[in-house]
């Protein structure tokens, strides 16, 4: 790989050596947030039938904490993010508005994500911040650590009646 710089520091192209050809990837750091941040990628791809075209995303950020409040693909749909005082992403809507949520309980160490058709996940964890057990409707799974925090086993219960136990 090999790297090219603006007059900032920043990586503005970036060369990786495939077998047969060099990709190259070009990225626009803005100045509305003083060259601080990516707000334009564009890389050049090759179809089946060797016809190259340009695919860009694009990016808009917080301007005080840097967060990704938006991302438009190469087709101009533009994804969407929302973030808690904390900066932890509370919602992201997909270009069609369907949105997946995403709530933190942080005094019982849950986090609660819904997605865009509604199926709710829990994910609880222990004060060390290590997953113990994450729901999806009726299915769940549980994860044990030894004593020193390192994991050894998942245990995972489908609908309430099918119980598959790994030990690592």
């Amino acid at each position: 790989m090999n790297y090219g710089y603006d007059q900032y520091g920043n990586a503005s192209t970036i060369t990786v050596k495939d077998d047969n050809r060099n990709i190259i990837i070009s990225q626009e750091f803005g100045a509305q947030y003083n060259a601080g941040f990516v707000t334009k990628q564009s890389i050049n791809v090759t179809d089946a039938d060797g016809n190259v075209s340009t695919i860009t995303k694009q990016a808009e950020n917080n301007k005080l904490t840097g967060a990704l409040t938006k991302l438009i693909d190469g087709k101009g749909n533009a994804t969407t993010y929302e973030y808690d005082a904390l900066g932890r992403v509370t919602k992201e809507t997909l270009p069609d508005q369907n949105a997946t949520t995403i709530a933190y309980e942080d005094v019982n160490n849950k986090v609660t994500s819904t997605n865009v058709t509604g199926i709710k996940t829990i994910r609880e964890f222990n004060p060390l911040g290590q997953k113990v057990k994450e729901t999806t409707g009726l299915n769940f799974s549980t994860y044990g650590y030894d004593a020193s925090y390192i994991p050894f086993a998942v245990s995972t219960h489908v609908k309430c009646c099918v119980s598959v136990v790994r030990k690592h």
